[in-house]
This record gives C-alpha cells, sequence and structure tokens, in this order.
C-alpha cells in the first residue's frame, strides 16, 4: 500500500479517549508542528510526526459505543409539536390578526412534507395532490402572534411549476386587496372604515419604515365574523380572476411544543394536551381527514446527549407502522427521494432520519427521528453566527460558536453544561392524534439510543471545530494562487463540509458525495490481499476521516491534502456551483461575476458584468513580447506557488506527475527579468481592458460608442492605439487636461493599495473587473513601497506615452454622461454626452474621430460573446 493509503497500526478509541487525546495535542503548544499534529490527528485521525518525514506511530478508528455502561435510567416526555389543517372556513374561536400587506417570509416555500389538491392545468378540472410549498400561496394572518393562516391558489400551480416560483405578483396581491380582502372587510366589519388603507399601493406606503424595511401591522377580526369573511373572501377571489377560483385556506399551528408537554402513558393527559394545542380552534366543525398532527416523544437522561443508532431505524419504523410489511419498511429505507439519513457529527453509528410514510401503513404520513443538540443552532430562522457556511470569509463566528460549544461542555466556572435528547416525531391524522405514539418499550430505546457524557459530546465538538478553524485561517492566509491548487481546493471544502455537520446538515448531492469518496481514507478490500482494489473507507473509520493533512514544503507554507489524491472536475465545480474549474479559480482573484444576457446589439461591449479576457488566450503566443522603455531594477517578483514535500517526491516515484522544481531560478537576475515582463504584460492587459470595458450606448438595440469593427477589437486594442489623438469612437466629449489631472487619471488607474483611489475603485465599476487591476493589485500586495514605486515609474513612463486615456471618476474607469463646464469639448459637434476621453497635456494635435471600414463585419465571428 501506497501513501496515503498505507493505513497500517490500525487503534480503536473510544469516543472519551480520542477526546482526551484532542485535548492532549490542543494544549501541547502553539508552534506549526504542534498544530499540525492536533490536525492530522482531529481531522485524519493519524498519530505520528508526519506521514511526509517519517511512518506515522498508528492510524485511529472512532468507537463511539465501545465503553459506554448501560442505558441510565431515562426521561420521556410526549407533546403535539404542530398541526397543518386544510379547510375553506376560518374555525377559531379567538381574533384572527389579518395583513394588508402579507409579509413575505410567511410564504410557505419550504418543504412543509405535507401535500394539497393542485390542478394540472389552469382552467381544467383534473386533480393532484403536491407537496405544498410547490403550490402558489400568500399569508393571510396569525392567531395569537403563532398560528398562521395561509391562501391557497391551485390553480396557479401549473404555471408556478413551469417557472418554479410559488410567489404571486405585486399585481395579483394589489388585486387581492384592492378588490377582495378590503371589500370582504368593509363588509363584514364595518367598524374597520376607518383603519383599512385605501388601496393596496397605500398600504404599502404605510408599511414603510425610515431605515427601508416594512413593518407588517395587522387588523383583528373577531371571531364570531369569520365564518362570513372566509365565505365572502373565496367566493371575491373567484370572480375577480378564474386562477383564484378553488382556493383554500392552509392553517399552521405552531410553537406549542413547550405548552403541551405531558406524561404520554397517561390517557387524561394525553386529551388535555390536544386540548390546549386546539385553544384556539373550534374542533368540532373539522374534518380531521384534513388536519395532520406532528405528536412527539422526547428520550432524554440527565448529564448525557441522547442520540439514536443508525441500525435502529428499521426497527422503530415497524412499531410506528405495525400493519406495513417488513419488506416495504426495508425498501423506504433504501429509496432517496422517501428516507433520508441524517449522520450526527458525521459518527457511523450515530444517525437520525427523516421519512415520508405517506400511504404506507397505519396513517402515518411522515416520520422524523433527531438529536435535540442542535436547537440552538435551528432556534431562529436567520440562524446568524450557526448558519450553514460556504467558505472562509466569516472565521470570527467559530470563535463565536466554540465559546458556546465550550459552554456545553460545562468546561467555563459556573456553567453547568447541556444536554441533548432523542426525539421521535409522527405525523398523523387529527383524530388519531390522542393515542398515537403514548410511548415506547423500554428494550427498544435500550437498543435504539446511545446516551454519551455530555462533556465527551461537547468536547468532541469543540476540538473538531478548532482543527477546522486553523484549516480555514490557514487557507484564508494563503495567497489567492495556492487556493486556487486543487490539494487545496479539496481541503478548503471539505473543512467546510465537516464544519457544517458540526451544527446543520451538511450539504448533499453528487458532487459532494465524489468529493467526499475522494477525499477520505482508502484502504484495500481485503487486508490480506494486496491485490485486491482499494476503496473509501468514508464512515467505516468511525467517523469521516480526511486521508492526511500535510504542509506544503516550498516557498509557500499552507496546508493540503496529500498530490495523490485526485478530484473530478465536475464534482469540484458541481459543489462550488461553477461550470467548470476556471471559473472556480477565477472566483480566488475577485468577486464571482454571473454573465449578463446576451446584447441585442452584437456591436455592444461586454462592460458592465464580466471580467476582461486575458490577452495572453486571445493573441498568438509567439508574439513579439512587450517591453517597458525603462528597465526595472533591484525588484524581485514572487515566485509561481508549487507544490512540495515528501508526497508529492513519492507521488513522482510511483509514476505520477512531476512538478516543476520549487527551489530553482531564484537568482536575482531570473526574478529581475520577472518583474519586467510581468509589469509589462499589465501593461498590455491595461491598454486592452480600455477597449473592452468601453461603453455602450443606453438602448440595448444601439452598438457600442466604439467605431472600431467587433472583429478588430482584439488586435487593435494596444498601446499604439492610445497614442494618437485619433479616437476610435463614435461620439466622444475630450478634455485637454493638466499635468495634476493627468497625474490624477494615472493615480487612479494604477493607485497604491489602501489609498482612497483605491479603496473607491475596489466599490466602483470598470475597475474590479479589469484583469490587468487585478493583476496590479495582486503584484502591488506583495511589494515593499520602494519597489512599488519603481514598478509605479515605470509604468509611468509608458503612461506618459499616450495622447488619452478614459477621463476616470470616483467610482469607474468609463463615465458617458453629458458634460457641461468649462474646458469640454464634443465630438462631433452637435453630439451631446458620449464617453468621457483624457487628453495628455503633451499632447497637442488636433484631437478627431476616426472610423474604420465595416465591410468584413457580417462574416466575422462573434468573439466579444464566447
Amino acid at each position: 500500500m501506497q501513501y496515503p493509503n498505507d493505513i497500517n497500526n490500525l487503534t480503536q478509541l473510544t469516543m472519551e479517549k480520542f477526546v482526551g487525546h484532542s485535548q492532549h495535542l490542543y494544549t501541547a503548544g502553539q508552534d506549526p508542528s504542534a498544530e499540525l499534529a492536533f490536525i492530522r490527528f482531529v481531522l485524519a485521525g493519524r498519530v505520528g510526526p508526519n506521514a511526509e518525514e517519517d511512518a506515522d506511530q498508528c492510524c485511529v478508528t472512532l468507537n463511539c459505543l465501545q465503553g459506554l455502561p448501560s442505558l441510565p435510567p431515562t426521561r420521556i416526555t410526549r407533546d403535539l409539536d404542530s398541526a397543518i389543517g386544510v379547510s375553506h372556513t376560518l374555525p377559531y374561536v379567538s381574533a384572527l390578526g389579518v395583513w394588508p400587506i402579507a409579509p413575505f417570509r410567511e410564504t410557505l416555500k419550504k418543504d412543509n412534507h405535507a401535500r394539497g389538491i393542485a390542478y394540472e392545468s389552469e382552467d381544467g378540472d383534473t386533480t393532484i395532490f403536491v407537496p405544498m410549498h410547490k403550490i402558489p400561496n400568500v399569508p393571510l394572518g396569525k392567531v395569537q402572534q403563532r398560528h398562521v393562516v395561509r391562501i391557497f391558489f391551485p390553480r396557479l400551480y401549473s404555471a408556478a411549476h413551469l417557472d418554479d416560483n410559488i410567489f404571486l405578483s405585486q399585481e395579483d396581491l394589489a388585486l387581492i386587496y384592492d378588490r377582495c380582502l378590503r371589500p370582504t372587510l368593509l363588509e363584514v366589519v364595518p367598524e374597520f372604515r376607518d383603519r383599512l388603507p385605501t388601496s393596496y399601493a397605500a398600504a404599502f406606503t404605510y408599511s414603510k419604515t425610515c431605515s427601508g424595511g416594512l413593518a407588517f401591522g395587522s387588523l383583528d377580526i373577531p371571531w364570531d365574523r369569520l365564518e362570513r369573511v372566509a365565505e365572502i373572501l373565496l367566493a371575491k377571489l373567484g370572480e375577480q380572476k378564474s386562477v383564484f377560483k378553488d382556493a383554500y385556506f392552509v392553517h399552521e399551528l405552531r410553537g406549542t411544543k413547550g405548552s403541551t408537554m405531558h406524561d404520554g402513558e397517561d390517557q387524561v393527559e394525553r386529551h388535555f394536551a390536544l386540548e390546549d394545542m386546539f385553544e384556539h380552534v373550534d374542533v368540532d366543525t373539522l374534518d380531521p381527514q384534513d388536519w395532520l398532527v406532528d405528536v412527539a416523544l422526547t428520550i432524554g437522561i440527565e448529564g448525557h446527549v441522547v442520540t439514536w443508532r443508525e441500525s435502529c431505524h428499521q426497527e422503530l419504523l415497524s412499531h410506528l407502522m405495525p400493519a406495513a410489511p417488513p419488506q416495504k419498511i426495508s425498501r423506504l429505507t433504501t429509496r432517496k427521494d422517501k428516507f433520508h439519513l441524517d449522520r450526527t457529527l458525521q459518527i457511523k453509528e450515530l444517525a437520525g432520519f427523516r421519512a415520508t410514510t405517506t400511504h404506507l401503513a397505519d396513517h402515518v404520513s411522515y416520520v422524523q427521528a433527531y438529536c435535540t443538540e442542535k436547537n440552538g443552532c435551528f432556534a431562529e430562522e436567520d440562524r446568524g453566527a450557526f448558519r450553514k457556511e460556504e467558505g472562509t470569509e466569516n472565521l470570527a463566528d467559530l470563535d463565536t460558536i466554540s465559546q458556546i460549544y465550550y459552554e456545553c461542555a460545562g468546561e467555563e466556572e459556573g456553567v453547568d453544561g447541556r444536554d441533548g435528547c432523542a426525539r421521535l416525531e409522527i405525523r398523523v391524522p387529527l383524530d388519531k392524534a390522542v393515542d398515537a405514539l403514548s410511548a415506547l418499550p423500554e428494550e427498544m430505546i435500550e437498543r435504539s439510543v446511545v446516551a454519551i457524557d455530555s462533556r465527551v459530546w461537547w468536547l468532541f465538538i469543540y476540538y473538531r471545530m478548532a482543527a477546522i478553524h486553523m484549516v480555514l485561517r490557514n487557507l484564508a492566509e494563503a495567497d489567492a494562487e495556492a487556493r486556487t491548487l486543487e490539494p487545496v481546493l479539496g481541503l478548503g471544502t471539505v473543512s467546510v463540509y465537516m464544519l457544517n455537520g458540526c451544527f446543520t446538515r451538511p450539504a448533499e448531492g453528487f458532487g459532494w458525495e465524489s468529493l467526499l469518496l475522494s477525499c477520505c481514507r482508502h484502504v484495500l478490500e481485503d487486508p490480506n490481499d494486496e491485490d485486491s482494489p482499494i476503496v473509501p473507507l468514508l464512515y467505516d473509520s468511525g467517523t469521516y476521516f480526511l486521508c492526511d493533512v500535510v504542509i506544503n514544503r516550498g516557498r509557500n507554507k499552507f496546508l493540503r491534502l496529500p498530490v495523490q489524491r485526485a478530484f473530478e472536475p465536475e464534482s469540484m465545480a458541481s459543489v462550488y456551483h461553477r461550470t467548470s474549474m476556471d471559473e472556480i479559480k477565477s472566483a480566488f482573484d475577485c468577486s464571482i461575476i454571473s454573465q449578463s444576457k446576451k446584447p441585442s446589439n452584437k456591436q455592444r461591449t461586454q462592460n458592465r458584468s464580466r471580467k476582461t479576457r486575458d490577452v495572453d488566450d486571445l493573441r498568438d503566443p509567439d508574439r513579439q513580447p512587450m517591453h517597458l522603455a525603462t528597465r526595472i531594477q533591484g525588484v524581485c517578483v514572487k515566485p509561481v506557488v508549487r507544490l512540495a514535500g515528501k508526497d508529492v517526491d513519492l507521488n513522482v516515484l510511483n509514476g505520477g506527475e512531476e512538478q516543476e522544481d520549487d527551489e530553482g531560478g531564484d537568482d536575482a537576475q531570473a526574478l529581475e527579468i520577472s518583474i519586467n515582463q510581468k509589469v509589462a504584460k499589465i501593461y498590455e492587459q491595461f491598454c486592452f481592458d480600455v477597449i473592452e470595458k468601453a461603453p455602450n450606448r443606453k438602448s440595448r438595440q444601439a452598438g457600442s460608442y466604439l467605431s472600431i469593427p467587433l472583429h478588430r477589437r482584439i488586435d487593435l486594442a494596444r498601446p499604439e492605439l492610445l497614442m494618437t489623438p485619433a479616437l476610435p469612437f463614435q461620439q466622444v466629449q475630450y478634455y485637454r487636461c493638466s499635468t495634476e489631472q493627468w497625474e490624477k487619471n494615472f493615480n487612479r488607474i494604477f493607485p497604491v493599495p489602501s489609498s482612497t483611489e483605491a479603496v473607491q475603485n475596489a466599490a466602483g465599476q470598470n475597475f474590479p473587473n479589469c484583469t490587468y487591476y487585478k493583476r496590479y493589485m495582486a503584484l502591488a500586495g506583495t511589494l515593499q513601497p520602494k519597489s512599488l514605486e519603481k514598478v509605479r515609474s515605470a509604468l509611468k513612463v509608458e503612461f506618459n506615452k499616450l495622447a488619452w486615456v478614459p477621463y476616470t471618476c470616483a467610482d469607474r474607469m468609463w463615465e458617458t454622461g453629458a458634460k457641461h463646464t468649462k474646458g469640454w469639448a464634443v465630438l462631433p459637434g452637435d453630439a451631446k454626452g458620449g464617453p468621457m476621453i483624457a487628453i495628455n497635456p503633451r499632447q497637442r494635435q488636433k484631437v478627431t474621430l476616426v472610423t474604420f471600414d465595416q465591410s468584413d463585419e457580417e462574416h466575422a465571428t462573434d468573439s466579444e460573446e464566447e
């Protein structure tokens, strides 16, 4: 077995011993070698100096079930979590607070695991049952500030399904209020005449706050008038628009978990709990089959976190649905569309699940088993620091979360720590809610749950997060170039996945599955047969372990995966929601810019929403290189980032691709040549970007202000084009600059990092998307002030040779607004507005416009759109 698959001397650790050794390594010191040892143990399960330098002492596996005592006495409570109902009435015995302007956040847009009636077509009669969150709906109001009522429009389903948009248009919302809701309320509750906004537009205006947001006020309708409100409102909706016909109300009773806790084995308490849940609803008017209730059992043990075993899932489902054949239960657990495994902390033996069981048996339509230790993360819709991470931008949040988990472990003085419970929820019709899930057999509980000491549990998360934090901090400090290398991309991406697994459900999908398989440990399928295939362990090491984490040994020190790990480009692109690895790499140079729609006129430049193209990709690679008139001396450019380390050498010995020498070519003369070549290319790219970002006329049907035909722009966009006062535009405004004004333009185009110009450019237009600007700023950020001044001096010499450049503004490279102040001239004379041009004060020739032959244009390839 070759590294990193040489998993020898496997040592099995209990969760407590794993946490103990993690703590030992964490407190051993803060030097890089101690930090690497901690990272490798926690994230890769390797114990040793560094596999690059010497063989590891051992590799560990985690067995969280080993050494656990028998299950301590449990505390079991039953509660009613929520209810979902469908009706054509408003069956409440409390006032309904109606919103004139519906809060968009209350629109049902997430899967509530319930299905509702919809129509296959807007004017058809064929009904179908579809997930409720796929049906267009509008929030109507709340009862007791907790229970939500929404209006569903089943005839809008077909159009919404095609557009994947369940929100109603503003026109429809205005129609609903102006022609339906307001007239209904005025008819049923005439006392509201002095309170109802006169129109939807007026209500929207009233709702605006000083900060620009919306404050959603409501009007309470007395409960004894709700019946008429429902009847008249639904009738008016059908009259106003055919697609509003057959609308119905969906009710969501929520937030009752705490108020309905009771002893599930006491029938009287179960009845009282149901009455408490429906205290604001007239239960006698309900059709029990149209209402679904979530019934739950919570299993807790003081001083422990209790969670579910993966091996118990089928037994639990069979107990909850005794009429379901075992074969159907078994098939259910293999269907990805019906059954979702939720692994706890990415540990093999511990997992909950979510199962859609509609039409299976015993009137149970949905089952969910999970651990409540994540309750703190899901308490709010906007989880703040606990939101799902997608990158390394929020390392401060990790410090906050880590401190919370440290307190949960009881390690802070005066803090008792926090427990976690195993929770089981089922969804049943209203008439089954009293007797459903009253208890679980004691023997089944002992087989189904695991109780782990709270301190051990939370410290396991704490140290795992600490190791991930170290990795992400290291990558955040690495060069953008290093972060685009595949072994670094893989480490960063999977680290974020592991981080999300600490406090939420991590992402799923083919891209993630493929990436996780590539990055994990691999072993021989048959340990006794060297010729047997190598298979990924994934979670079979007890938890998800990386194959290894190494530190690059070249000039650039950064953490990465071993080079032996290869990734499928499609998988990596899928995880980053990009189409290719090139798009991912460009994201590390600047923010991702989405492609704009293809302009109507092919002559228009793509100057708004995309990064300018690289001249090296467009021009002959063997062309004569550009040289600066001023040689930059005494400045060395930082070498290209390369992978280096013993794993790289091992990879080459085993037939892998050979890396370029990281130690060669670092003499002063070679590096001096490199800086001159790099700056010359930046200047060549600048001249190209000026034309690439040239402004267009306002109308999409009109073309660019440029007079250069599309097929000649790549060839003509060179310094020579900017060195003549014959301007390549159809219309311009120009200004003969003073020396100070010309200098100001140079400082905006080639600013000093952290200067006012650089800060304005970063927040403005054009500059952030210019390839020259990104490369210039990246180079400037690596140079000392004296070296940067030499580079800017060489660029200024070339800049002063130009006859014209864009008249730059504080927030953009190009401006076209009409100028009426003294000193500005316009070509042609009767024109208004146009690209603003700065003329070099050293340029004394007459400024003119130049035209080009357009004869070959219709045969030109659309290179601007490629």
